[in-house]
Formats: C-alpha cells, sequence, structure tokens
C-alpha cells in the first residue's frame, strides 16, 4: 500500500511547528510587525474611550448644574409672583373695607341721607318700612317731586333748586364749593310706587288725625293701585268722624270702579 504525503499548495506555509522552521521565524516575524503597527491605533481607541466617557460624565454635570439653575429660576418665578399675589389680597382687603365704609355710609346720617346713599333694593327696603318720622318721608317727597335731590361723587346729600343754588343737607346752607360730580336721585316706577304707599303707610300710622287724613287722600289719588285690605283695616280701626268718612268713601269709590 503506497502512502501519500499531504503538501501543502504553492505560497502557503504550514503553520505546524517543526514542519518548517524558517517559515515559523517569518510568521513570528510577521505577527510581532503586525502587532507594533496595531498597537498605537489600539491604544488611541482606549485613549478615546476615556475620553468620550469623561465627556459624558462632565456633560451629566453639566446638565445637574443647569437643572440646578432651572429649579433656581422657578424659585425666582415663585418670588416674583409672591407679590402680587399679596398685592391681590390687599387689593380684595381694600375693596371689602371699602364695601364695609360704604354700608356704614349707608347706615349713618338722617334718613334722607341713608335714603340717597342706598341702592335700588336699600331704597326699597326703607320705603316699605320707613326708619324716620312722617316729616322727613313728607321732605323726601317734596324733593323728589322738585327735582331737587342730588347726591356728590363723594356720597354727600345735596338740594339744587331751579335757581342753581346748590345748598348742603341736612344744615341747607348755599355752597360754592360743587363736588366735580353732581347726579340727580330719581326713581323708577317701581320706587315711585313704594314712595306713594310708603309715605301712605306711614301716615295711616300716626296719632295725629291730620296725617291720617292725608293718608286716605294719597289713597284716594291713586286708588286703582291701592290694596283694598289697606283701606278696609283703615277704616275699621279709625275712631276720627272725619277720617272714618273719608275712609268709607274711598272703600266705597273702590268697590264702584272694581263693579
Amino acid at each position: 500500500m503506497q502512502r501519500h504525503t499531504l503538501r501543502p499548495f504553492a505560497g502557503r506555509t504550514s503553520s505546524e511547528p517543526g514542519n518548517n522552521p524558517k517559515a515559523s521565524v517569518s510568521e513570528v516575524m510577521q505577527q510581532a510587525a503586525h502587532f507594533s503597527i496595531y498597537a498605537p491605533l489600539r491604544l488611541l481607541a482606549l485613549m478615546a474611550l476615556c475620553i468620550t466617557t469623561f465627556t459624558t460624565t462632565a456633560y451629566a454635570d453639566h446638565d445637574g448644574q443647569v437643572h440646578d439653575h432651572d429649579t433656581d429660576t422657578a424659585h425666582s418665578e415663585q418670588s416674583l409672583v409672591t407679590p402680587v399675589n399679596v398685592a391681590t389680597s390687599t387689593q380684595a382687603s381694600t375693596s371689602d373695607t371699602s364695601n364695609i365704609s360704604t354700608a356704614t355710609s349707608t347706615n349713618s346720617g338722617d334718613a334722607i341721607q341713608q335714603f340717597v346713599a342706598g341702592d335700588f333694593s336699600q331704597r326699597q327696603t326703607m320705603l316699605s318700612d320707613w326708619p324716620g318720622s312722617v316729616e322727613s318721608l313728607d321732605s323726601l317727597v317734596e324733593f323728589i317731586a322738585n327735582d331737587e335731590l342730588y347726591q356728590g361723587n363723594g356720597g354727600q346729600t345735596y338740594l339744587l333748586n331751579k335757581d342753581d343754588q346748590l345748598f348742603t343737607y341736612p344744615n341747607k346752607e348755599e355752597t360754592a364749593d360743587w363736588p366735580s360730580d353732581l347726579s340727580q336721585i330719581t326713581l323708577t316706577n317701581a320706587l315711585r310706587s313704594a314712595l306713594i304707599f310708603g309715605q301712605a303707610k306711614v301716615k295711616l300710622a300716626s296719632d295725629k288725625p291730620a296725617q291720617r287724613l292725608q293718608a286716605v287722600d294719597i289713597l284716594a289719588d291713586n286708588i286703582d293701585q291701592v290694596d283694598p285690605a289697606t283701606i278696609t283695616t283703615a277704616a275699621a280701626n279709625e275712631d276720627n268722624t272725619k277720617v272714618k268718612k273719608s275712609t268709607n268713601r274711598i272703600t266705597g269709590s273702590y268697590r264702584f270702579q272694581k263693579w
């Protein structure tokens, strides 16, 4: 039997040691040369990796500082907002104080001054249950009928006559010190009706027959708006003959109108 020895291809050196000593030395030299070429490259790659890692860490630290700066900015903005909130609270407190002052001014002075200072609902309440005297309500009716009742921009009550003479109220002294704004006190239809029947109600409760007689006349002039119970009650409680006759006359007129 023949034995065949495997031979390497042309140009190829066997890597098995002992087969070709010269070839082994050559390979060692080639590997050394190969290592001497790529070693600096690997070193550079390692340095690049270290630089990248250091840069990333430094950036992370910088980013943390940026976030801290943002936090400081937010705190700064919050500190800027706080005085505004305090100012708003101060304004609200001032507004509340102003409202209290307005309410206090509404409750100060005589009944006419309170009426002038009040709003619609306050005036309506006052007319349904007048807090002053019968005479003060008569004066209010007269002032409004003559277009003389005015209010200054500071809440003061004035009387302005047809000759453009301005008088302070309640002392009724003429003054040349006119307010910057002067508004006339006028009544809506609802307040005018409330004024008429408020006046009649106050006069009917008076202990003076003359006042009660005036109340009957007021009711007679507004018979179409009169509540019949008001007249019936007034007639039943009346002990003055003259007033009682007048009241009964209104009752008869009222029944005739309704019939």
